[in-house]
């Protein structure tokens, strides 16, 4: 915890902390010679390793929503992704991790015409991995696909249908940014918005703990 200056004579005491970061193997590089052996032991006193956001699924929506509501209070709008949007963004690989999932946040919200930003307004393009984007209007009374692939069975109906109310309570408080707002828009009373809201919360952090 101390330096010697360039031609000085005398340790300065310092008080830092040394926070380095890299998508590179260092100990394959310094088995090949690359890398200085000495710097890397000393940098590696506490490594955190941080697996690409492909990795970490659950994390894709939380971040999404939050960069939404802050690009939302940024460009004081309050757009919203539909559930077709919501699950490409789940589904997508993400080769740029949390700086791109950003990215394509703001340029959706910037571009899409209307408040709902949908999959054709998000441009996720990826190479290694076809996407295939449904339009909400495929899902008409009058096309083929009327309603989605069924979901492999058994299945625990009222919790599924849990899940996707929770879902749509979260992504209105995320837009609207308060209670009364986010239930009027959802059809709720603000007290029924927030005891539903506190027990989906309650049920996360359970089933999180078991």
């Amino acid at each position: 915890q101390e330096i010697m200056r360039v031609g000085g004579t005398k340790p300065v005491k310092i008080n830092v902390r040394i926070i380095a970061a890299t998508n590179r193997n260092l100990e394959e590089m310094v088995k090949d010679g690359t890398f200085r052996e000495d710097l890397y032991y000393r940098l590696t006193v506490f490594p955190i390793s941080i697996p690409p956001l492909r990795m970490r699924k659950k994390d894709i929506i939380p971040l999404a929503l939050s960069f939404l509501k802050k690009l939302n209070q940024k460009y004081q709008m309050k757009k919203y992704f539909t559930d077709l949007s919501m699950q490409l963004l789940h589904e997508y690989d993400w080769p740029g991790n949390i700086r791109e999932l950003k990215n394509i946040v703001e340029r959706a919200i910037i571009i899409s015409p209307a408040d709902a930003i949908k999959p054709e307004n998000l441009h996720i393009h990826s190479p290694n991995k076809p996407i295939v984007i449904i339009k909400e209007k495929d899902f008409g009374e009058n096309s083929k696909n009327s309603l989605p692939p069924l979901p492999d069975f058994p299945i625990n109906l009222k919790h599924e249908l849990e899940k996707i109310e929770y879902t749509y309570m979260t992504q209105a408080y995320e837009v609207f940014g308060n209670v009364r707002d986010a239930a009027k828009n959802l059809g709720l009373t603000p007290s029924t918005f927030v005891r539903k809201r506190k027990q989906y919360q309650q049920k996360n952090a359970e089933s999180e703990r078991t």
